[in-house]
């Protein structure tokens, strides 16, 4: 039951940051991220995190990560506003281009963050809660 509080969690990080999956460019992951939390689309919700994000969903449910969201989706997105758009605030990429921040909005509500890396040429959500002594902006 603690594996799947632990999934609950991440599900419910995810859609306060509402963003989308794996393309150009981070931007691009961004963007796919959030389409698929609008759409419910679980499999390109799952193919834009990185192998870290997935693995706790999975041994949690006993089930891929698809499976384990489309079960667990009612309850942990339930407060998604599915017409909010997403807005790129701004995009940075590492000196060596295999690490990426990307700033958004959805909708009305506070700017967000998303750290992204890149794994095997692919651009994947690497972590969805702020860094070690950040915070969310309030703004």
């Amino acid at each position: 039951m603690k594996k799947l509080a632990t999934a609950a969690s991440i599900g419910v990080l995810a859609l306060g940051l509402s963003a989308c999956g794996a393309g150009d460019g981070p931007e691009q992951t961004v963007e796919d991220f959030h389409r698929a939390l609008q759409e419910e689309d679980y499999q390109v919700f799952c193919d834009t995190l990185a192998p870290d994000l997935i693995e706790p969903l999975e041994q949690a449910g006993d089930a891929s990560c698809a499976e384990v969201l489309e079960q667990n989706g009612a309850d942990l997105f339930s407060d998604l506003d599915r017409d909010a758009d997403l807005e790129i605030v701004e995009s940075t990429v590492s000196e060596d281009g295999t690490a990426a921040t990307v700033s958004f909005t959805v909708g009305d509500n506070p700017q967000e963050e998303l750290s992204l890396v890149q794994i095997d040429g692919e651009w994947k959500i690497g972590s969805l809660e702020p860094e070690e002594g950040q915070e969310p902006e309030d703004s």
